[in-house]
């Protein structure tokens, strides 16, 4: 089974955040940042990767998903 990858703009409204956020987090080498992958002259992010950081941020945050993104 394959990962779907995604754009930035698909990315970002996952995230909830504007595509421009993730460009200059790239910019800047966030580390914080979601892991992101080039392909080619373009960037995509795993759908697994974006799951896995939320995860991991609502678990520093102490909150669960939804309680962080009330429209899922």
């Amino acid at each position: 089974m394959t990962d779907r990858l995604l754009t930035r703009r698909e990315a970002a409204e996952v995230l909830g955040f504007q595509p421009q956020t993730l460009a200059r987090w790239s910019w800047e080498g966030r580390e914080d940042r979601p892991p992101e992958l080039k392909v080619g002259r373009a960037v995509r992010y795993r759908a697994s990767d974006l799951s896995q950081w939320i995860a991991n941020r609502c678990e520093r945050s102490n909150l669960s998903p939804r309680a962080r993104n009330p429209r899922t």
